[in-house]
């Protein structure tokens, strides 16, 4: 599933407001043309027509690609930092999740957290290879 919405966002450069179109999720198969978005680095990106000011919005995104069965989420590390009570003394994410989970493919259960928008990227990419690598030896 891919989600995503349209919020006003003041320019931090001028204070006007613009309209941002905002991704929480992304599925790579539902959504291809936003994967290439995303990879070209156009995805959660504020532009100011007022004042011309650019800059990607940190957000969290959940990148879901049902193809090579991984899950990659991006929590920006300003949100880590206010919240290490999320993590467990391992470092692993104690998340609250609901029973339907169960539902969910077990690739879900072991999703791949970064924090960074080029940790996400690199990681796309990366598992991306890493699949046509093992495509190309069968």
């Amino acid at each position: 599933m891919s989600k995503k919405s349209t919020v006003d966002i003041g320019c931090p450069k001028c204070g006007q407001k613009a309209k941002t179109e905002m991704w929480s999720s992304l599925n790579a198969q539902v959504n291809p043309e936003a994967k290439k978005r995303l990879l070209e680095g156009q995805i959660n990106l504020f532009h100011c027509d007022h004042c011309g000011f650019e800059t990607v919005v940190h957000s969290t995104l959940m990148y879901h690609d049902m193809r090579n069965r991984f899950v990659v989420y991006y929590i920006p590390f300003s949100i880590v930092e206010k919240h290490f009570d999320m993590f467990t003394d391992n470092a692993e994410i104690n998340l609250h999740l609901p029973e339907d989970i169960m539902n969910l493919p077990d690739y879900f259960k072991k999703a791949h957290y970064v924090f960074s928008i080029d940790e996400l990227l690199r990681y796309v990419i990366f598992r991306d290879k890493l699949a046509q690598s093992k495509t190309s030896y069968e």
